[in-house]
């Protein structure tokens, strides 16, 4: 039965921590963290009945795993590139995710999760950047990490960047 139907739709508030990264050098750059609205806001609709809010705490999970990587993270509205050295913007891409979970409240499977993001970056002197990350994980059978391949798709965003920016400046110099 979806909404439409008179039944509401269960929103399912997801929680996870940031990954730790393995402890390299900080890349001195000053970073802004632009996170839409739409991004913030994203749901994962498992099926009629329960909705996962994977972006409720999206902004806290990039600036931890973020912070790991480059000297500074703030967030930002616009891409104010003038201010900062390096901008970038995650977002998720429902064509990748899934979630295949037991029919609720049937606590007695494992949930499975896959969680699709792209994360883009830029800065003043034109230079883009952009990679899709795609995780997975399985939970228990409460099922109450699922936000947890999200964490791991935003660490391996910023391994991902903190190499390809490491190499690219070690091969100006």
């Amino acid at each position: 039965m979806g909404a439409g139907c008179g039944m509401p739709v269960l929103r399912v508030p997801t929680h996870y921590t940031a990954e730790q990264l393995p402890v390299a050098e900080k890349l001195p750059l000053r970073v802004g963290l632009l996170i839409p609205e739409s991004t913030l806001d994203y749901q994962y609709h498992a099926s009629s009945e329960v909705a996962y809010q994977f972006g409720l705490n999206l902004p806290e999970v990039c600036r931890q795993i973020f912070l790991q990587v480059f000297d500074s993270v703030v967030f930002v509205q616009e891409r104010d590139y003038r201010s900062y050295d390096l901008i970038i913007e995650p977002s998720f891409d429902d064509a990748k995710t899934r979630i295949d979970a037991p029919p609720l409240f049937a606590f007695s499977r494992a949930t499975h999760a896959v969680i699709g993001m792209t994360f883009e970056a830029g800065n003043a002197s034109g230079m883009r950047w952009r990679k899709s990350f795609v995780e997975d994980m399985t939970t228990g059978a409460d099922g109450m990490f699922q936000g947890s391949a999200v964490s791991k798709a935003v660490a391996a965003a910023a391994l991902a960047l903190r190499s390809e920016l490491a190499s690219a400046a070690s091969g100006a110099k």
